[in-house]
C-alpha cells in the first residue's frame, strides 16, 4: 500500500470539518485535532486550498488571522507559547488547532468544544482513552464535550490486507 493512502484516509475525516469551517468561520467551535506531524502539514495545506480566502479573519490576509493553526514540537518555544495563549483565549481567531502530541493532553484549553484523536495504531488510540480517562477524574472542566477517537483507514486496509 502507497503512503498516498494515508493521506487521502485523512481527506474524509477533515474536509468536512473543512468545508463547516469556511462555512461558520469565527463561530465554528473550537476544535483540536490530534495528528502525526506528516498529516499535520498535510491537513493545513489541504485546509489553505478548500478555505482559500475564508481561511482569515477579516479582510487581512495575514498569516497571523487564519482561522486554523498548527502546533508541533519543532515550534519555537515563543511560537507555542503564543499559540496557547491564543486558544486560551474564549474569542480566539483559531478555530481548528491541528496538534501533534507536543501539545500534550492536559493544556486547560477551557474554551474547545471538539477533539479529534486520529491514528492508526490501536495501542495509541487505547492510550488516548486512558489519558482522557485521567482528565475526567482530575476534572471535567479539561475534557471538552465532543471527543472523537479515530482509527485511520490507511493501515486498518493494510492490517486487513484489503486492496
Amino acid at each position: 500500500m502507497s503512503n498516498h493512502h494515508g493521506f487521502e484516509s485523512y481527506d474524509t475525516i477533515v474536509i468536512p470539518i473543512a468545508n463547516e469551517l469556511a462555512m461558520q468561520r469565527e463561530k465554528y467551535p473550537m476544535t483540536i485535532i490530534y495528528l502525526k506531524l506528516k498529516y499535520c502539514g498535510y491537513v493545513y495545506s489541504l485546509f489553505e486550498r478548500i478555505l482559500q480566502d475564508k481561511q482569515f479573519v477579516g479582510d487581512t490576509k495575514d498569516p497571523a488571522a487564519r482561522l486554523f493553526a498548527q502546533f508541533h514540537a519543532s515550534q519555537t518555544k515563543r511560537m507555542k507559547k503564543s499559540l496557547i495563549a491564543e486558544v486560551k483565549e474564549e474569542n480566539s481567531r483559531v478555530r481548528v488547532l491541528f496538534a501533534t502530541s507536543a501539545l500534550g493532553m492536559g493544556v486547560d484549553v477551557p474554551h474547545v468544544w471538539n477533539m479529534l484523536y486520529t491514528s492508526h495504531r490501536q495501542a495509541t488510540l487505547s492510550l488516548m482513552c486512558r489519558k482522557l480517562d485521567v482528565l475526567e477524574e482530575q476534572g471535567s472542566h479539561l475534557k471538552p464535550p465532543f471527543i472523537t477517537i479515530t482509527l485511520t483507514l490507511a493501515k486498518t486496509r493494510s492490517m486487513l490486507k484489503i486492496q
